[in-house]
């Protein structure tokens, strides 16, 4: 679930908004409701549930944008592209465009369907992000188990690789031409280049790994036996689930 923090002095309309949302955006789950700017800041410094935010600017005792310049100045980076201003007030909603803590900003007389549009749309890219999260925990895991080397840049290649896969519709038919660009493209750097070093990157590990742990991780037959780039990817997505 995504947990959602709003943060309106209107309470009637907070209460119709959220009804909505709960209704129409089943990931998202209310966290708390702050009527004033004082208790949101409360709020977002001592809960780290919380992954939006849905602000009004026009708030008593600290205004939302007094909210948003107190949370960069004190590097509460978590809540980076995390927060939706809902407002009617043009000259403040102007001052905190291009923020990086803002995701975007609606004026409340676009109605309630812009508003949830841009929730259901934020809390999808939350939802990946904790997926991605939990995904690379589970490949990291795996290739320690495997003794791969932190040193080597191909590991990190093929990190990213297995985690890009497992994240999307990718698959590892044709790593050269599918995934392998997409890695490439992210570190300045030729195909050939990322090929190159999660090849090494496997090789080193096959010459370090304890044979009967290849053996079995891999279902081989033999003591003899060499795991590909390619197997080491299907192995790791199959172990993690995502490979059924």
């Amino acid at each position: 679930m995504i947990n959602l923090l709003v943060i309106e002095d209107n309470f009637h309309y907070s209460m119709c908004l959220i009804n909505i949302i709960v209704e129409k955006i089943p990931q998202i789950r209310l966290c708390k409701i702050a009527t004033d700017g004082r208790e949101a800041l409360e709020y977002l410094e001592t809960d780290n549930s919380i992954d939006i935010v849905l602000l009004d600017l026009g708030l008593p005792g600290l205004n939302g944008l007094e909210i948003i310049k107190h949370l960069e100045k004190n590097n509460y980076n978590k809540y980076e592209n995390s927060i939706i201003v809902v407002s009617g007030d043009a000259q403040l909603t102007s001052q905190v465009i291009g923020n990086p803590f803002l995701y975007t900003f609606i004026s409340k007389g676009m109605g309630l369907e812009k508003i949830l549009s841009e929730i259901k749309e934020l809390s999808d890219i939350k939802q990946n992000e904790i997926l991605q999260k939990n995904f690379s925990f589970l490949i990291d895991n795996e290739l320690h188990t495997l003794g791969y080397k932190e040193s080597l840049v191909g590991t990190k290649y093929l990190r990213e690789t297995i985690n890009l896969i497992a994240s999307t519709d990718l698959t590892s038919d044709n790593l050269k031409n599918n995934v392998y660009p997409i890695i490439a493209k992210r570190h300045n750097k030729s195909v050939h280049n990322i090929k190159c070093n999660i090849n090494n990157a496997t090789e080193m590990m096959n010459c370090t790994c304890k044979k009967d742990i290849i053996k079995k991780y891999f279902v081989f037959y033999d003591d003899y036996s060499i795991a590909t780039p390619k197997q080491v990817i299907d192995t790791i997505l199959t172990k993690i689930g995502k490979n059924e």
